[in-house]
């Protein structure tokens, strides 16, 4: 059984890889917008793509927020207790 602290390193390494990656994908759409790279997708249709590109990537470091600022309780020192990770996550 892994550690609170190693299951919150593990899930900090994923976000941060699938942010790395959405954060690459919009920088290639704004690319195909300026004309940089070619592209067969109208303007009005990459628009729309990097909009679903910059809320992508604000979930994520919503997520990895989250996760950063999860505090262990005392309960149990082997597992999170995933309703709890729920509600500080959902937290504002």
């Amino acid at each position: 059984m892994l550690t609170p602290q190693h299951l919150k390193e593990r899930a900090l390494n994923k976000i941060d890889s699938r942010l790395f990656f959405a954060v690459k994908d919009l920088q290639r759409n704004e690319l195909e917008m300026d004309g940089v790279i070619p592209t067969k997708m109208s303007y009005d249709d990459l628009n729309n793509v990097k909009f679903s590109y910059e809320c992508e990537v604000d979930v994520l470091r919503f997520i990895k927020t989250a996760i950063e600022s999860h505090k262990q309780t005392e309960i149990d020192e082997s597992q999170i207790d995933l309703e709890d990770l729920i509600n500080e996550m959902t937290k504002r």
